[in-house]
């Protein structure tokens, strides 16, 4: 009896927990960045996939994407990562910070993926002064 019960309760919770509708969707890590407009009309420089798509970045990953995201957790959350593109322990952590500070509903997990890409702050730039100088601010990305 006791072991039925223990099956029946591991299956249920081996259901939930790989329901696919609880995953966040991502075709592949990051190996690229795109230019996308952020509010207010600012030019963000987006962490993407080259072959279309939504994609992830966790320890290992490398590239323009990583330096994007470094950018944006120095200026906007107050890091002092070296951007270099390399996402190791310090960007790890530093992603981990953000998805604690921003909340909502986040997984706190230091992954980079589209949850924490459509909430977080990105470093922006756009002309100003009729295109004589250039402003920045940390905005959100319109995707």
């Amino acid at each position: 009896m006791h072991f039925s019960l223990f099956t029946i309760t591991l299956a249920l919770a081996g259901t939930t927990l790989a329901s696919p509708a609880l995953l966040p969707r991502a075709d592949g890590y990051c190996n690229t960045d795109k230019v996308v407009t952020g509010v207010g009309g600012y030019t963000i420089h987006y962490p993407a996939l080259s072959s279309g798509g939504s994609c992830i970045m966790n320890k290992g990953a490398e590239g323009k994407g990583v330096k994007d995201l470094q950018t944006s957790l120095n200026h906007c959350y107050g890091k002092s990562l070296s951007v270099d593109g390399d996402y190791g322990d310090k960007t790890k952590a530093a992603v981990l910070a953000a998805q604690k500070s921003i909340g909502q509903g986040l997984s706190k997990d230091g992954i980079w993926g589209p949850a924490t890409g459509s909430k977080m702050n990105w470093w922006g730039s756009k002309k100003v002064a009729q295109g004589t100088e250039t402003a920045y601010s940390c905005i959100k990305a319109i995707l």
